[in-house]
């Protein structure tokens, strides 16, 4: 897993690069993107993401794409937020 990073830069990316490759064989379908955004998102946000109730995870993971997205850069996004406010404040952060 990759270090701290937020998740929308490289999913930004990820989705553009296969957009160019729409219509050949490397191109991922939405489970593919998904499969490879979850194995390189850091590894704070995946173990946050692991902590979540199974029910959670499972709706999580039954989102189409551009929700699943969403919803993962939201949990990245305040996860950072979270961080940042503790490293200012001098608190450990999770």
């Amino acid at each position: 897993m990759a270090t701290n990073f937020l998740l929308s830069t490289p999913t930004n990316r990820g989705i553009t690069g296969n957009n160019h490759l729409r219509g050949t064989e490397s191109c991922l379908d939405d489970m593919g993107l998904k499969n490879n955004m979850t194995i390189n998102m850091s590894e704070s946000l995946a173990m946050h993401i692991r902590s979540f109730p199974e029910g959670e995870r499972l709706r999580l993971a039954e989102l189409e794409f551009e929700l699943w997205v969403t919803a993962i850069t939201r949990i990245d996004n305040a996860l950072n937020g979270q961080k940042t406010t503790n490293e200012r404040s001098g608190r450990k952060s999770i």
